[in-house]
């Protein structure tokens, strides 16, 4: 497997090693490894907010990036990379010409967080 796995990815694929099958899941965001489905195109990991702005990260091909989204002003500011022991690098951004392919993964998921925040 050349894909990105973590720990979400655990339940999921224990559960169907269990069952014999895969088990549907709702409010996972892990997948089973053991299907023959394709990974996501876009995996949220982790999310957390503040009275000023938001944070997540996302799981992008091989990327796992750091988003800021302002609660003042309707923008995503990216912080940067993060490798496999959490360090964050500014520098470490994917090319600027696969822009267009992030852009339609990351819209929904923005998106449905914006639905989330209205009142």
């Amino acid at each position: 497997m050349d894909e990105p796995t973590g720990h979400a990815d655990v339940l999921p694929t224990v559960l169907h090693a269990a069952a014999g099958a895969p088990v549907a899941m709702r409010n996972v965001t892990g997948r089973d490894l053991l299907s023959n489905e394709p990974p996501p195109a876009l995996t949220l990991i982790a999310a957390s907010s503040s009275p000023w702005y938001g944070e997540m990260v996302i799981e992008f091909r091989v990327h796992r990036l750091l988003l800021e989204m302002p609660h003042d002003r309707p923008e995503v500011i990216v912080r940067g990379t993060i490798d496999r022991l959490g360090n964050v690098s500014p520098w470490d951004l994917p090319p600027a010409d696969e822009a267009a392919d992030w852009a339609p993964a990351i819209a929904p998921l923005l998106r449905r967080m914006t639905e989330l925040r209205a009142p």
